[in-house]
């Protein structure tokens, strides 16, 4: 796997693992076990498909600033009129 997966793979966990002791904190056992389960879930059928992660993170847009940038403009021209 190589180091940007295993990254990902590093932020995906500790999502899970902070979600799941803020979901016990607030006696939400029933969606704490949820997410534990649907995340088992996923780790485990990566062992079975490693092509399966890659497809799963969203990632984000290389054009990200153009896009803020197009609409910022459009905001702009909507209070103008």
């Amino acid at each position: 796997m190589d180091a940007s997966l295993q990254r990902r793979l590093n932020v995906a966990s500790c999502w899970a693992s902070s979600r799941i002791a803020v979901l016990d904190c607030l006696e939400r056992y029933e969606d704490s076990y949820a997410v534990m389960q649907e995340f088992q879930e996923w780790i485990a059928c990566l062992g079975e498909n490693p092509k399966h992660l890659e497809g799963s993170f969203l990632k984000v847009p290389t054009d990200l600033l153009t896009s803020l940038e197009q609409t910022s403009k459009d905001i702009d021209e909507m209070l103008e009129i």
